[in-house]
C-alpha cells in the first residue's frame, strides 16, 4: 500500500493528494480504480458508493501531474478522449475547478465527491485517501 501523502510517495515541491468527503467510507483506492472514476468508466467506488469526480483546470501543474501519474494521459490525449465521449453522447468530463481551495470546498459539500489537490487540505470535512498501485 502506498501512502497518499503525497501520491506515490513523491517528495516534490508540489504534492498530489486525492481527497474525499469525510463521510465517505472509502479510505483507499487503486490507481486503476481512480483512473476509471475520473475517465467516467465507472460511477461508483469499489464500496458501492456513487462517485462524483472533480478536476482542476488543465493549466494547473497539479492537473498535469494527476493526468500523468493516475490517468496516464497528456492534456492533448484527454481533450481527444473527452471530445469523442461528448460527440457520442456517452459522457462529459468531470467538472473542472480553478484551485485547490475550490476543490476542497466542493468535496466537503458532497458526500460522493472525489478530487485532487496539491497541498494537504486543512479542512475537517475532507480526508486524504491512500492510493494503492
Amino acid at each position: 500500500m502506498v501512502n497518499a501523502a503525497p501520491v506515490l510517495g513523491e517528495e516534490e515541491e508540489e504534492g498530489l493528494y486525492v481527497i474525499v468527503n469525510v463521510d465517505n467510507t472509502i479510505d483507499s483506492v487503486t490507481i486503476n480504480q481512480l483512473s476509471r472514476i475520473f475517465n467516467k468508466k465507472v460511477k461508483k467506488f469499489e464500496n458501492g458508493v456513487a462517485s462524483l469526480p472533480v478536476a482542476q483546470k488543465s493549466s494547473r501543474s497539479v492537473t498535469r501531474k494527476f493526468n500523468k501519474k493516475i490517468l496516464k494521459k497528456t492534456v492533448k490525449q484527454l481533450k481527444y478522449y473527452w471530445a469523442r465521449k461528448m460527440f457520442s453522447g456517452s459522457s462529459k468530463p468531470p467538472k473542472s475547478l480553478a484551485s485547490d481551495m475550490e476543490v476542497v470546498k466542493f468535496v466537503a459539500s458532497l458526500k460522493n465527491a472525489v478530487g485532487y489537490v496539491s497541498q494537504k487540505p486543512n479542512n475537517k470535512n475532507v480526508k486524504v485517501i491512500l492510493i494503492e498501485p
